[in-house]
């Protein structure tokens, strides 16, 4: 079965941390229902069953403030080690993490960004 970054919500569970109706997102199979150990490295819970609400847009769980957003981070800071009003050149600056690590450098560090793309459709 095919495994990917999803956002998935507790039907039922025999965990402490875990209740019905909490959302998570993390990497799971393709399937109408799965099953798996409560092990905290494999999910992270988005929402408490408590603050679901109708209409609850989750979206951005699988982008910018999922893997793409984690990665972006961690190579700005954990890799790069990036300090406020830095140069930083973004190769594939039109792609997922790319963007994000572009729009943090600027408008969370005040860094000056370069960034390069594979066309010039993608850089206008």
């Amino acid at each position: 079965i095919i495994e990917s970054p999803q956002i998935a919500q507790v039907i039922k569970s025999n965990s402490k941390n875990l209740k019905p109706g909490d959302i998570l997102s993390g990497n799971f199979k393709w399937s109408s229902y799965s099953v798996f150990d409560d092990n905290p490295k494999v999910y992270r819970k988005i929402v408490s069953s408590k603050q679901v609400k109708p209409g609850l847009d989750l979206a951005n769980h699988l982008g910018p403030m999922g893997l793409i957003g984690v990665t972006a981070y961690q190579g700005l800071f954990d890799i790069g080690a990036l300090k406020k009003g830095d140069t930083v050149f973004v190769s594939g600056a039109a792609g997922a993490v790319g963007s994000i690590v572009g729009q943090i450098a600027k408008n969370v560090m005040g860094c000056r960004v370069v960034g390069v793309a594979g066309s010039d459709a993608k850089c206008a």
